[in-house]
Order: structure tokens, then sequence, then C-alpha cells
């Protein structure tokens, strides 16, 4: 930390002892000055040192009470005395007891991770420092973090959607030689257990051209799945024969194998 300088240029001052110039005893003239060696102390020093009251002592325990100002996310401890957490509901049962989360709870918990990808390493990964610099490498625009979640898993947390979707899609990237399989980070993710949630490319062929607009085609790609990205040639109408979106579906779900579509009362299979 910097501190801020204070400077003060002292000089010599006329003693209270000196005497004053006198003029006498035939000779004509002033005596020399006595100039003392102690520097006076700058006013305005002086009152900033001095003036300031010193706090008053507290008792040990005012010191270790918990505070009564609002509690914030980042407070590391929980005192003794405090109410029990307000998050989670403890079910007993013949198998014991269980810590049962909320689906708003979880939901709540999960927020910060809405844009985060699992990466797998199963057959050797690059060092752990320079894994942000290879990620990054990929493509990946904005801001994002890497974190070990074991000895093969990262945990890549991104900032915007067209990164999310740009390198889940391509499911496999190689770093460095390494191959790296992407998933989708769940609350109930598992490094023991893969997740069956899966990105796929869908093409919906001879489409009517005015549903090549972005709301139109992700209605459509919801009918399957979750949209998450439209191709170039799509979304730029230069290829009409046929739509292509890629969609999330969850693999242990019925795959919705077709639908119908009706514009003016006219049903399109």
């Amino acid at each position: 930390m910097t501190k801020p300088t204070i400077r003060s240029d002292h000089g010599s001052v006329q003693s209270p002892e000196s005497p004053t110039p006198a003029v006498g005893g035939g000779q004509t003239g002033l005596t020399e000055l006595t100039r003392s060696t102690q520097p006076v102390k700058p006013p305005e020093l002086s009152q900033q040192l001095f003036s300031t009251p010193m706090p008053p002592k507290r008792t040990f325990a005012e010191v270790v009470a918990p505070s009564k100002a609002p509690q914030t996310a980042s407070q590391k401890f929980f005192f003794a005395d405090s109410p029990p957490p307000s998050i989670g509901a403890v079910l007993t049962d013949e198998k014991g007891p269980t810590l049962v989360f909320s689906d708003a709870e979880t939901e709540t918990l999960a927020a910060p991770f809405r844009l985060a990808l699992v990466g797998k390493f199963s057959h050797g990964k690059p060092q752990f420092r320079h894994l942000h610099r290879l990620i990054a490498g990929l493509g990946v625009k904005g801001a994002f973090t890497v974190s070990m979640l074991n000895a093969k898993h990262v945990l890549i947390c991104l900032s915007n959607e067209s990164d999310f979707s740009y390198l889940w899609l391509r499911r496999i990237w190689h770093i460095q030689g390494f191959p790296m399989r992407i998933f989708k980070w769940t609350p109930s993710f598992t490094p023991t257990q893969e997740s069956s949630i899966i990105p796929i490319w869908v093409r919906f062929p001879e489409l009517p051209a005015n549903l090549f607009h972005k709301d139109a085609l992700f209605a459509i790609a919801n009918m399957i799945g979750t949209p998450l990205q439209i191709d170039d040639c799509t979304l730029n109408q230069s290829k009409l024969s046929n739509a292509r979106i890629g969609i999330e579906i969850d693999l242990t779900k019925p795959l919705v194998e077709g639908f119908n579509l009706q514009i003016n009362g006219v049903t399109i299979h």
C-alpha cells in the first residue's frame, strides 16, 4: 500500500531566550540572533496527530460477539449462537436423516453456473496453469474461468451464450494433443456419472421461406428440445432447402420423431 508522504520544510526561528537586538555601549549594530535547533511542528500536522480521539476500549465479549450488521455471502464463519441456516430441510426415515434442497433453492444456488461446461480429459491433460490460455486459444471471446473438479474434469464457467454454444456443440476439442470431451454442467452433475444431456444438430427440410427468422426457428426447434444456435447459412437465408439448428436434448426422455406445422389453417407435415 502506498502511504501518503507528509513533508515539512522547517526553517530556523528565533529562540524565546534570545536577546533582542540592542544598540548601546557606544556600539552601533545588531547582536547575532540565537537560532533554535528544535524545529516547530506544523500546525496542521499537530492537529492531525493529536486531535483525533482514541477509539474506546472494548471488552473481550464485545470483540468476539457477532456483528449486528447484515451478513453477506462472503462471511466465512458461523457462530455457535446463530440460528440454523434458512436453506434446505432435514427429513428423517428408516435410512437416516437427509438434507433436501427444494427446486427453488437449487435453481438459486445454480444460477451462477448457468453457462458452465465440464471438460473431461480421459487420456492425459495439459498442465492446469496453462489451461486458461489454451482454452482461450480455442476461440472463446468473452471472459471465463477454469476450475479443477478432479484429476480428469475441469469446470469452465463462461460469460456469454455464444461461447457456451460454440464449445458445447463441437463436443470434443483437442488441446495440445489431449482430447477434451465437453458436457453440460447441471446441479446434479457428478464426475462419476456422465450427463444424459447432449447437443445435436437437427435439419428441418423444406420450411417456408418466411419461417427463416430467428424467433420462428427457435419456436420450431423447441418442439424437439432446447434451441442453442442457428447455422449461419440458415440465419442469412443463403440456403433455404433446409434449416439447421443446434438443439439440446435429454437422452433419458422420449425423443420427438416428428411434428406438424400449421400456417393460415394449412397443415405442413
